[in-house]
């Protein structure tokens, strides 16, 4: 929480360096596949994606989406949530036609899973609308 708030009021660098520490203690007491050091993570990807290391967030957030559709299945909700932060990794890092790729996947799991209205198959069409689509 305490690097969550770091991050929200500007200050990236002690967000990010206390956020690698949790991951390095979430990996040593929870080990590697606990839901929470998956999450602890996601959370460094976005501190690397905020200070610039876009290469590293982006090869991170790939890590994680792998690592919670092993574990929790594809259509978890946080396995969703770590597929549309990776699909905005990608948009960032120009990669456009692999983020329009995987928003179009998302939106049609979201309207399955979710109905056309919810605020997250909202959030997807957004990011389509973001890329032109």
């Amino acid at each position: 929480n305490l690097a969550a708030s770091y991050h929200e009021t500007g200050r990236l660098t002690e967000a990010l360096t206390l956020r690698e520490h949790v991951v390095a203690n979430y990996e040593r007491v929870l080990g590697p596949d606990h839901p929470n050091t998956l999450a602890a993570r996601n959370n460094l990807a976005a501190s690397y994606h905020e200070t610039g290391r876009l290469t590293e967030a982006l090869t991170l957030r790939e890590h994680v989406v792998a690592n919670y559709e092993h574990i929790l299945g594809p259509h978890h909700p946080e396995s969703l949530n770590a597929r549309h932060d990776l699909a905005l990794a990608y948009k960032d890092n120009q990669q456009h036609g692999k983020a329009r790729v995987l928003a179009e996947q998302l939106l049609a799991e979201h309207q399955s899973i979710y109905g056309p209205d919810h605020h997250r198959t909202m959030r997807v069409r957004s990011l389509l609308a973001e890329l032109g689509i």
